[in-house]
């Protein structure tokens, strides 16, 4: 509901009387960034949160506090508030057209999560089923017959990664991990590590271990006997790497952890951490620390997708990073420096999905092609299977586009419709 606040509060800050219903208003001349109001939420500590189209207002009882949309020190992202959330474990969520964001107290700023309940997470099973998160249900896709079940009706909380294990899915939410066994169907809820605040990482290495982290530690576990190792990183991370982070795996020597606050690097054989941040005088480091989507190629190429600022790779062999970004008129440039996911096939093409569409990139011969780069051509998501198929997934998209490459042929599955009941 959008309306002007002329306010609305009770018991909070003293304002309703009980000899009579006193109000205390409050609009621009008060201090509030603007009049009109999407959503307003008192938290768990006592503050007014009231979010505008723009601005997102908190109240201490005393003066205001503002954040604008869009402020990038603050990592608040987006260009408009929808709403406000509250779950029960004391955390805010501000939902802008950008997705959903987490307040955090301790730092004073906003943890991002660019994906909506839509197709967010892809991964695929032995049978080479693909299964997918579509509006906080599991999804089940045949790519043989296009067939499509529903096989977790509702999915309480955020998901944003799904591992398969043999005949199982391990899904990563934010206080625990579900465990759906594809053959019986049964779902187990899991919590492997006392005091981690977040699953959503959960990743698997070639050996079929399971990978988690928090602020300090990674965590090693057989899926099979639940058995978990602590390795100590020898770094205090913030909770916006945590929350978003990704990791990768060099063999069995180095491990990448990727995050919309920078990236580290273990050495298993030296036990020592490196963390890497973008310094702009410096050409040869990262792009960006804002890394959404990550790659470890065959050839062990660590490919960074970034928000803004293109891809940068590593080659072990030439050791800097290098920088693929746009190039305003050049038929032969990355379309679009905002990417959202990476891939690479069996041809060793690198599949890019952004902002304007999607691209291939030869890194033998340095040549682009562009497809889909046409109006509302937003790409989100690019995986593929062992016969060349790719997957494509959009935000705010009812279907999954099947692409094969060789013969430039389409498909589009419809997901089906779910219902919140």
């Amino acid at each position: 509901m959008k309306y002007t606040l002329i306010i609305v509060i009770f018991l909070f800050f003293g304002a309703l009387s009980s000899e009579g219903k006193n109000f205390s208003h409050f609009t621009i001349e008060d201090g509030l960034s603007e009049n009109m109001c999407q959503d307003i939420i008192v938290d768990d500590k006592g503050f007014l949160w009231k979010a505008g189209f723009y601005f997102l207002d908190r109240y201490n009882g005393y003066d205001f506090t503002s954040y604008k949309v869009g402020d990038a020190k603050k990592n608040f992202l987006g260009q408009q508030i929808y709403g406000l959330y509250k779950d029960d474990r004391s955390k805010l969520y501000v939902l802008t057209n950008s997705g959903i964001l987490r307040y955090s107290y301790e730092e004073d700023r906003f943890i991002p999560y660019l994906f909506d309940n839509n197709q967010n997470v892809v991964t695929h099973d032995q049978d080479g089923n693909l299964w997918a998160i579509s509006n906080n249900s599991l999804i089940k896709i045949n790519t043989e017959t296009g067939f499509i079940s529903i096989e977790i009706k509702r999915i309480e909380g955020l998901v944003k990664k799904i591992v398969c294990i043999g005949q199982e899915l391990w899904i990563g939410k934010m206080d625990n991990i579900i465990i759906y066994n594809i053959q019986t169907k049964e779902e187990i809820f899991f919590s492997p590590q006392e005091g981690i605040k977040s699953y959503w990482n959960i990743s698997s290495d070639s050996k079929g271990n399971l990978w988690f982290m928090d602020n300090r530690n990674l965590y090693c576990m057989d899926p099979y006997t639940k058995k978990t190792r602590q390795i100590p990183l020898h770094l205090n991370l913030t909770d916006l790497f945590c929350e978003t982070s990704r990791i990768l795996f060099k063999e069995d020597d180095q491990i990448w952890i990727t995050s919309y606050d920078g990236c580290c690097v273990y050495d298993n054989k030296n036990q020592k951490t490196e963390f890497l941040s973008h310094n702009p005088d410096d050409p040869t480091s990262i792009g960006s620390n804002f890394i959404i989507s990550s790659y470890i190629d065959k050839n062990d190429i660590v490919w960074l997708a970034t928000h803004q600022n293109g891809i940068s790779y590593f080659d072990y062999h030439k050791k800097p990073f290098t920088h693929i970004v746009r190039i305003p008129f050049a038929a032969n440039s990355l379309i679009s420096n905002v990417v959202y996911s990476i891939y690479s096939d069996k041809n060793d093409l690198l599949w890019i999905a952004t902002e304007e569409g999607l691209d291939s990139y030869d890194p033998e011969k340095g040549s682009f092609c562009h497809y889909f780069n046409g109006e509302k051509s937003r790409i989100d998501y690019v995986t593929g299977d062992k016969k060349g198929k790719l997957y494509l997934a959009s935000r705010n998209s009812n279907y999954i586009t099947v692409f094969e490459p060789e013969t430039n042929s389409i498909e589009k599955l419809k997901l089906p419709q779910i219902g919140t009941t």
